[in-house]
């Protein structure tokens, strides 16, 4: 039995020679050359964003940290001044500091979310900056719309050693403010320190336990000379002056005779009577009236001139 012929097409499918390996990946990064060779502008705009938090960790936007845009040219800066220029927009900022050793992040692409962010150095820093622009390039048309979004990671600062420095303030822990009542009480039974009212004594431990190291067991302590320190003591001032007075009115109740004085043929002549009887004799209530709402002793103000009473006069 004889072959039957082959068609023109399988001839034609056999006689064409297969590509080669070389020419087929030439083929496939014409497009890519042709995104590479955008050129670069000399002035490339860089819009610095600052953030409180980790790298590549999603942070909110924070409204108090500013939003600088820098003019970064092409042939003139490089790592190291748009690092610079990132410490001096930090200037103004209190609470946040940049960590030593940080570094700033680039967001390669219009999609990139923080997580996939790239960390810029000296080495990689115009090859990032040149493949973000050309990749803001192909997605916009105007190129005075196109800027490098670059992300800055700020801590809060850590604790500094308080040794030998007074410019640090410790937080007044129950610790602190216990050991600064026992530091007062010593100074005050020396005699170093004059004794003091107990809203005064609670504000002083307050403070002392705030200052960044607490004073020596044997340390001479003076008391800061304070509108709150003055007003402190004004108030213990008036809390004793009626601490005396409830004192002196507990004590006068609790008495069961009370000195009266008579006037005996032209003699006045002090007699003590039980209070009880002299109650019973006057009709009153065996209770001190006085702890009631009496305003016997209020002065009321008489107007200087008198006038006719037209309300309640008869028609």
């Amino acid at each position: 039995m004889s072959a039957s012929p082959s068609s023109p097409s399988s001839h034609s499918a056999i006689l064409s020679p297969s590509p080669h390996p070389q020419e087929a990946e030439e083929e496939n990064s014409k497009p890519a050359r042709a995104h590479t060779s955008i050129p670069l502008p000399d002035v490339i705009s860089i819009k610095v964003h600052f953030r409180k938090g980790q790298p590549r960790v999603r942070c909110r936007v924070s409204k108090d940290l500013p939003l600088p845009t820098f003019r970064h040219r092409k042939t003139e800066d490089s790592y190291g001044v748009l690092t610079a220029r990132i410490k001096t927009a930090l200037a103004g900022v209190n609470g946040l500091e940049w960590p030593s050793g940080g570094h700033p992040y680039i967001q390669p692409t219009h999609t990139t979310t923080q997580q996939n962010y790239q960390e810029l150095n000296e080495d990689n820093f115009n090859e990032f900056i040149a493949k973000a622009w050309r990749s803001e390039a192909r997605r916009l048309e105007n190129p005075a719309d196109i800027f490098i979004n670059v992300y800055v990671y700020l801590s809060v600062p850590a604790k500094r050693a308080t040794t030998g420095n007074r410019n640090n303030i410790q937080r007044a822990s129950r610790s602190r403010i216990e050991a600064a009542h026992t530091i007062i009480a010593s100074a005050v039974e020396r005699r170093t320190l004059p004794e003091l009212g107990p809203i005064t004594v609670a504000h002083y431990a307050r403070h002392l336990a705030r200052q960044p190291s607490l004073p020596a067991e044997r340390e001479v302590l003076t008391l800061p000379e304070t509108n709150t320190f003055r007003q402190t003591q004004h108030l213990d001032e008036q809390v004793h002056s009626h601490n005396l007075k409830r004192q002196a009115a507990e004590d006068e109740q609790q008495e069961e005779f009370r000195t009266i004085k008579l006037k005996v043929n032209g003699t006045v002549v002090c007699y003590e009577i039980e209070l009880r009887s002299l109650r019973a004799a006057l009709n009153l209530p065996n209770f001190d009236l006085n702890g009631l709402a009496n305003f016997a002793q209020d002065q009321i103000a008489l107007p200087e001139d008198d006038m006719d009473d037209i309300d309640h006069a008869e028609d």
